[in-house]
C-alpha cells in the first residue's frame, strides 16, 4: 500500500510536467506541421514559441526543435551532488520537476551513480528532517516525491512517539 502512495505521487507529477508548457526554437522552416491535434503553419528558423512538455519532446526527438531551457545535465547533477554533499544539514532548492527531467537522461553508468547519490543524500535529511517533526519553510525545498515521503515517515514518527510517551 505504501508503495502506491509513492507511486501515484510520482505519476501526478510526471503528468502536471508532461503537460506543462515549455519553450522550443525551431531548427528549420516548416511550412505545416501537426502535433497534438495542433497545427502550427509558417514556422520559421529561430522561432520560439511555448509548446506542451510532451510536444517539445516529440518535436526535439525528430530534430525539428530544441529546448531554449535545457533539461537537467549531467553537469548540473555534479554541482548538486556537491552541494548536497557539503551542505549536509540544508536541503538545497530542486526544482518541481526534477526526478521527471533526470529520469530523461541518457547518459550511462555514471549519470546514474550520482542519481543515485543525489537521491541518498536527499532522502536522509528528509527521513531525518520528518524525524525530528521540522517543518515550515523547508516543505519548500523539497520535489513532491520528497514530500510524499516526508509526510509518510512524519505520521509514523507521530505515530510512535504517541505510542511509546502516550499523549
Amino acid at each position: 500500500m505504501l508503495e502506491r502512495v509513492f507511486e501515484g505521487v510520482v505519476e501526478a507529477n510526471e503528468l502536471e510536467y508532461m503537460n506543462s508548457l515549455v519553450k522550443i526554437s525551431i531548427l528549420r522552416d516548416l511550412p505545416k506541421i501537426s502535433v497534438g491535434g495542433r497545427t502550427l503553419e509558417n514556422l520559421k528558423k529561430g522561432d520560439v514559441i511555448s509548446v506542451w512538455q510532451w510536444v517539445g519532446e516529440t518535436l526535439v526527438a525528430e530534430r525539428v526543435a530544441e529546448f531554449v531551457e535545457k533539461p537537467v545535465t549531467p553537469q548540473q547533477l555534479l554541482q548538486i551532488e556537491w552541494r548536497e554533499r557539503n551542505n549536509p544539514s540544508e536541503l538545497q532548492k530542486l526544482g518541481k520537476y526534477f526526478y521527471c527531467e533526470v529520469r530523461r537522461i541518457k547518459d550511462g553508468e555514471e549519470v546514474r551513480r550520482r542519481l543515485m547519490d543525489i537521491v541518498t543524500l536527499r532522502m536522509m535529511k528528509v527521513v531525518q528532517l520528518a524525524a525530528k517533526r521540522v517543518g515550515g519553510d523547508v516543505l519548500t525545498r523539497m520535489t513532491p516525491e520528497e514530500q510524499a515521503l516526508y509526510e509518510k515517515v512524519l505520521s509514523t514518527v507521530n505515530e510512535w512517539i504517541e505510542s511509546v510517551a502516550g499523549r
